[in-house]
């Protein structure tokens, strides 16, 4: 309907095929006597029917003959009215606000209104969130309402986390978050000669595989008798059992008897759970932080492993409790989902079987009665789902039982199509790369592998090969790197972190722009108009400074047709054509033959 705006009566008359209607009309005459002539010859064959009752003889003997019939004359007409309404309103709404301060308090305040339909107004508001892109390689100083903070680490990362601990430890900066994600570019081409169960890559991650915490998983999927041996000196014996879930059950408690010292711990995960959507596990954050250390660590590298090798979908959510702003917690919670899918992946497990629930930051806290600000750490989380799991998944974890991958049976690592047997074991044993390096884009960079001890991390410890390529890595022209435990992320010189600043308070607070810190979107921001508020005035105006502006615009069309049509038409009856009924005869004296 809004193309009839701005048309003329008589094109939108055209448009509307009023035309065309009256030419349906009078085709419907034609029609019409068509179809008479039509009625009229499928008659003939009674007409021509020797019948008993009239001594075999047919109507047309007896002087009878099908009607023609024709228009004599057919008046037509027709009355149409058609009736368009186009409206049409723009209205800004609201007030407009300046301050001075000259040593005297004044303020104005004014409201303008242009005709019946419009009005134009605006208020002030103040952005609390910054964004800023971090260069990778540079290590120079931000500046924030004239506050030098200088980050310094040895990586990028590193850096970061430095900036965010100077900027949250200053009260007078009003900053009570810091959230940053890793570069999405391209990144470099990695390769190496190590085997993948030493050195694991997955650009842009070069992961070293070696745990200092034993630990296996097994899996249940037969009700069925099964001796799982540990090793020469431990076998747990069990029997099947009324279903696989009670078979499960009883297995757990034989694990459990096996397993009791201190630093033992055995656990089990059900179908059911998976089913009613209970986390597999979770891990857990200090206040405030996404990054992955210590205990937490240990933890996200366990499921990666369990995610890689029972090769079924998960889904990952981040969790924060109540401190801080919502705003600043969806950052975080969604920051934190994105370090653990990192883990995975550099794990190996498929990018594609991984799936990123939309953090609900601090709503599910909320939701369990927290009130606003409360810390609770069972909130401050990430949390992994198997919502596909059929089988029952039970985790030994030990350092004074010995797990030896040659003598554990049964052996479902070697034999996936066991239905319950260990499917894996995290490797314990030294790392031995000597002698490997690790290419970068095609030879650009050839790094060899160091497990030296460095920086209080021990010889030989996967760590140490991460933390030694790292530092090789940020000495290069063109490239720099960060490590989580044993694994590097390696970048490109031009990329860069993105990162978010999170005010406390409404501030006018201005972040300056330089060779490291490239500001994207500042905590201030705020606009000024100027309007005439009459006609005819000569310099009447007022400035409104603010950046939120109420505007509203509509356009309503309403079309609405009526009229009616008449057709007034006189049938006569004609005798037949002399040809007509010369041709009847013929085929009567036919029917007798």
């Amino acid at each position: 309907m809004a193309k009839y705006d701005g048309m003329k009566p008589g094109e939108i008359l055209a448009d509307a095929s009023v035309a065309e209607f009256i030419s349906s009309l009078g085709l419907g005459i034609a029609a019409a006597q068509q179809a008479l002539d039509e009625n009229t010859i499928s008659q003939l064959g009674q007409f021509s029917l020797p019948r008993e009752g009239l001594g075999n003889r047919s109507l047309l003997e007896l002087g009878l003959m099908p009607a023609f019939y024709h228009y004599q004359y057919a008046d037509i007409s027709c009355s149409m009215q058609i009736r368009l309404e186009v409206g049409k309103s723009f209205e800004i709404g609201g007030q407009a606000s300046l301050d001075f301060n000259n040593g005297n308090n004044a303020s104005s305040q004014e409201s303008l209104n242009q005709n019946s339909e419009e009005s134009v107004s605006s208020t002030t508001s103040i952005n609390r969130t910054a964004e800023m892109k971090y260069h990778v390689t540079e290590t120079g100083t931000m500046s924030l309402n004239g506050t030098n903070y200088t980050a310094t680490g040895a990586t990028p990362a590193l850096r970061l986390k430095n900036l965010r601990d100077q900027l949250l430890g200053n009260t007078s900066s009003n900053i009570e978050g810091l959230v940053y994600e890793p570069p999405i570019t391209t990144p470099p081409v990695l390769s190496t000669l190590a085997t993948n169960d030493k050195v694991l890559i997955q650009s842009p991650f070069v992961t070293f595989l070696k745990t200092t915490v034993p630990y296996g998983f097994i899996w249940m999927k037969a009700n069925q008798d099964t001796d799982y041996i540990i090793n020469d000196t431990t076998t747990i014996p069990t029997v099947s059992a009324a279903d696989l879930g009670t078979y499960a059950t009883s297995v757990l408690a034989s694990f459990r008897v096996a397993f009791t010292h201190q630093d033992d711990f055995v656990s089990m995960f059900t179908p059911q759970m998976a089913q009613e959507g209970d986390e597999f596990n979770s891990v857990a954050y200090a206040t405030g932080v996404a990054e992955l250390e210590g205990d937490a660590l240990e933890e996200a590298v366990l499921l990666a492993n369990l995610a890689k090798y029972i090769n079924l979908p998960v889904e990952i959510e981040g969790f924060t409790d109540r401190v801080g702003s919502t705003a600043k917690n969806l950052e975080l919670g969604k920051s934190r989902a994105n370090r653990m899918k990192d883990v995975f992946i550099a794990h190996g497990v498929n990018a594609n079987s991984i799936i990123i629930r939309p953090s609900r930051g601090e709503a599910a806290a909320a939701e369990a009665g927290d009130n606003n600000g409360t810390a609770n750490a069972n909130y401050r989380k990430t949390s992994v789902y198997i919502p596909t799991l059929e089988s029952y998944v039970l985790k030994v974890q030990s350092t004074n039982t010995i797990l030896d991958s040659a003598e554990i049976a049964p052996n479902a690592i070697t034999d996936t199509n066991l239905q319950n047997g260990w499917f894996y074991l995290a490797p314990t044993e030294a790392l031995s790369i000597s002698g490997e390096e690790l290419n970068i884009d095609n030879g650009a960079a050839n790094i060899p592998y160091s497990g030296g001890s460095v920086n209080t991390i021990a010889s030989g410890h996967a760590n140490a090969y991460a933390e030694n390529l790292t530092l090789a890595v940020n000495a290069l022209p063109g490239y720099a790197a960060s490590r989580t435990g044993a694994t590097v992320r390696i970048m490109k010189a031009t990329d860069t972190y993105s990162v978010k600043l999170f005010s406390k308070v409404d501030q006018s607070a201005e972040l300056t722009s330089n060779e490291t810190y490239q500001v994207t979107k500042n905590f201030n921001s705020s606009t000024s108009s100027t309007t005439n508020s009459e006609e005819n005035s000569q310099s009447n105006s007022t400035v409104a400074i603010g950046v939120s502006v109420d505007a509203r615009y509509s356009r309503q069309f309403e079309m609405e047709v009526t009229g009616n049509s008449q057709i007034s038409a006189r049938l006569v009856s004609i005798p037949a054509p002399p040809e007509f009924l010369k041709v009847i005869k013929e085929y009567q004296n036919g029917l007798g033959e």
